[in-house]
């Protein structure tokens, strides 16, 4: 996908101030569709189709930090970059030898309203799916900061079945349980109660992967990624 109509479309959406700002990227395949959208009011969101169908509805990005206090829930647009990736590499271990890693990626560069806190937020759309994360760039005066709140939101298309266990600081010994998304509920039912140590987090807080299923028999994987150190 040639990105360069997207960005010259930003840009004379923001000679206007008050318009909001949209970007749009495809996976290789092109089954996959990413949406980001920078409202007039500075609010992010993204949103995700796959095949035509809806798997995300617009989702807001964004943090409360505690320390410094701010609040990024709204931006500016510094600038956008794309990029594309195609290399194969090799697990130490696995059913594979070797992995293709094809992606399209979309980097924006954002930067608080409300304090001028720069942010990155780059995201990465493979054929299988998404993948985004935060970026915190060097900049004066942010050399620490303490997470208060993060405003990510997965925003689904419906009260998908669930299969779940209970999220626990202590322990992944649980059987898996199925129910609506709604109905999700660590508090109840028959948990593991033959292990010694558990300290379930909240009543509807589950342990990632979190599988779903939507009606018309997608499967929908939430995961954390890059877990590095």
């Amino acid at each position: 996908m040639n990105m360069k109509r997207y960005l010259l479309l930003l840009l004379s959406c923001g000679s206007l101030g008050a318009a909001a700002q949209s970007l749009a990227l495809h996976s290789p395949d092109g089954r996959l569709r990413l949406a980001v959208t920078l409202a007039a009011d500075g609010r992010p969101d993204y949103a995700l189709s796959f095949a035509g169908r809806p798997v995300l509805q617009p989702s807001a990005l964004g943090f409360r930090l505690a320390a410094p206090a701010a609040s990024l829930q709204r931006f500016r647009l510094l600038g956008a970059d794309s990029s594309s990736h195609d290399a194969s590499w090799k697990p130490v271990w696995g059913e594979y030898a070797s992995i293709r890693d094809q992606h399209k990626e979309l980097r924006l560069r954002l930067e608080g309203r409300e304090r001028n806190i720069r942010v990155n937020v780059v995201f990465r759309l493979f054929n299988e799916g998404l993948g985004f994360r935060y970026e915190f760039p060097e900049q004066e005066g942010l050399n620490h900061f303490i997470v208060a709140e993060e405003s990510t939101q997965f925003r689904l298309t419906g009260d998908h079945t669930a299969f779940w266990i209970p999220g626990d600081y202590d322990s992944n010994e649980y059987p898996y349980h199925r129910s609506t998304l709604s109905a999700v509920d660590a508090g109840k039912g028959e948990l593991a109660t033959e292990i010694g140590l558990r300290r379930i987090i909240a009543p509807n807080a589950v342990q990632t992967p979190l599988m779903l299923k939507t009606g018309d028999g997608l499967y929908v994987n939430i995961h954390e990624a890059a877990l590095v150190n």
